[in-house]
């Protein structure tokens, strides 16, 4: 949870006066605001797609690597 909460910070997602160039703008939390007001003000849906792709692919990993354990522990 802390990693979160200074990932937000250093993002800009409680004050948009906290920006380091070249560390805040590779952040997750900016990149999906990013996405979000590209989509919302200029209509571009390229952000919005990609980041609901790596989303996905990293919903099905964890899906697969948590139906591993568990099977692994019902073996057992």
């Amino acid at each position: 949870m802390p990693i979160a909460w200074a990932m937000l910070f250093f993002s800009g997602s409680f004050s948009k006066e906290i920006f380091f160039e070249g560390f805040s703008n590779n952040l997750p939390p900016y990149i999906v605001q990013q996405a979000a007001f590209s989509l919302t003000l200029y209509n571009k849906p390229s952000g919005a797609l990609m980041v609901i792709a790596v989303s996905l692919g990293l919903c099905a990993v964890f899906v697969a690597l948590g139906s591993l354990v568990f099977a692994k522990k019902q073996a057992v």
